[in-house]
């Protein structure tokens, strides 16, 4: 069933104003001619590639988003579940270059202190719990590292 027929059914127009219409297009048709004909269907085309080209950059942004999306979960949960060492506390002063270029430090114990030395574990710049920057074990190091690498500020590997 056409739409023609679709709208007939439905009472939407009558048989005369669908007479009318196909008349109008008729006319249009041979006015146009050949070239005419040719020129609107590759104008239409045109703007079917438009479409696809803007429904497939829409695609690929949201792919994107949710991609980031994606990333962030896996390593807040990455982080979530590592061992995390006490930082702030302690008398030794330990200093990290930040992301954003400052040099800050942290004040932590003497065992501690030798992890983040021998690699046993690492300094990452993630808010979590209140803190801007997390001392974490090696395992949780080396799991970051494989989703997003600028965050680990110091690693001794």
């Amino acid at each position: 069933m056409s739409f023609k027929d679709e709208l007939l059914k439905a009472n939407l127009i009558n048989k005369k104003q669908l007479k009318k219409a196909e008349h109008k297009k008729r006319v249009n048709r041979k006015e146009l001619g050949k070239e005419g004909l040719a020129q609107e269907n590759a104008k239409k085309e045109q703007e079917r590639q438009a479409q696809k080209k803007v429904q497939k950059e829409r695609d690929i942004k949201l792919n994107k988003e949710k991609q980031s999306k994606n990333l962030k979960k896996e390593l807040f949960i990455t982080i979530q579940q590592g061992k995390h060492y006490p930082g702030q506390k302690g008398r030794r002063k330990f200093y990290f270059i930040a992301l954003d270029g400052k040099i800050p430090h942290m004040l932590v114990d003497e065992s501690v202190g030798e992890r983040l030395e021998k690699g046993k574990a690492g300094i990452l710049e993630y808010s979590f719990e209140g803190q801007e920057f997390l001392i974490v074990d090696n395992k949780t190091i080396d799991k970051v590292c494989t989703l997003n690498k600028e965050i680990i500020l110091f690693y001794n590997d």
